[in-house]
């Protein structure tokens, strides 16, 4: 949990130094650690399980894929727009959702307290969303509020396929078309791919080295002996942690009352996440 909590405050100050676009900072933290992990498979000598896939897990991975291309793409680009600090507690702020999709659409059950805590994160987000009336406030809140549910569609539609296979073998099939996806869409808006400075490239690999390696290959092992919430919950710190990051990396602060909203909305997410008594 440690570990991920601090490799996944890196990445939004690592994106925000590439200068780099958001599809494209995405898709070379895609390419990368798919070339990584698929090494590391080959390497356990679970790659010939991905030859073996039935037609529904290779949907699924496309899918699952397609969902972590729109999550990097969409919360990458609104860092043009808004503070690292409310990019990153706006789209860190899916746990709460996914208790509001368990109760509307597949029956389950929470206490008391965790829907509480889901409905208070709720207000959070929407106060800190319309906490500045700027324009390009918007446009960044709307970004980074699609990235959200892209990630939230990602964890869902990977879950039963993570089962199945090992974390390399897993990650490997999601990562591979997220990168083709990426870059697709890299290509289709008309942005470079190749020609950047060493400082640009770096930031790529520490991309896929850190929150990549470090944040999201994590998850996916863990979400393979957990629960979605027990698994994510690591992703609570990250708001913070980046927040701090980008006062001291990138001089950036924000309003007062933002720090106010992202209190609430963190306070909502661990009430509905923490296990109680």
């Amino acid at each position: 949990m440690a570990v991920m909590a601090v490799s996944f405050s890196s990445a939004a100050i690592l994106v925000v130094l590439s200068g780099a676009p958001g599809p494209v900072a995405a898709t070379w933290r895609l390419i990368i650690s798919s070339a990584i992990v698929a090494i590391l498979a080959w390497a356990r000598g679970s790659i010939s399980s991905l030859l073996k896939l039935s037609r529904r897990d290779l949907m699924i991975a496309l899918a699952g894929g397609l969902f972590l291309a729109m999550h990097f793409d969409l919360w990458m680009t609104s860092l043009r727009y808004i503070s690292v600090a409310v990019s990153v507690t706006l789209v860190d702020s899916y746990p709460a959702v996914l208790i509001v999709v368990g109760l509307a659409f597949f029956k389950e059950k929470y206490r008391p307290l965790e829907v509480l805590g889901s409905a208070i994160a709720m207000v959070g987000v929407a106060l800190l969303s319309l906490s500045d009336p700027g324009d390009s406030f918007a446009i960044g809140v709307l970004l980074s509020l699609g990235g959200m549910a892209a990630m939230v569609l990602y964890l869902s539609v990977g879950k039963s396929m993570r089962t199945r296979l090992d974390t390399f073998s897993y990650v490997t099939a999601i990562y591979a078309p997220a990168a083709a996806f990426s870059a697709a869409a890299s290509l289709a808006l008309g942005y470079n791919l190749l020609y950047y400075s060493v400082k640009t490239w770096l930031c790529f690999l520490g991309l896929a080295l850190v929150p990549m390696m470090g944040g999201h290959t994590v998850m996916n092992y863990l979400i393979g002996r957990r629960n979605f919430i027990a698994s994510t919950i690591a992703m609570m710190a990250e708001p913070v942690g980046s927040a701090v990051l980008a006062y001291l990396i990138l001089g950036q602060s924000i309003l007062f009352i933002q720090y106010v909203y992202m209190a609430v909305t963190l306070a909502g997410i661990g009430l509905a996440v923490v296990p109680q008594g």
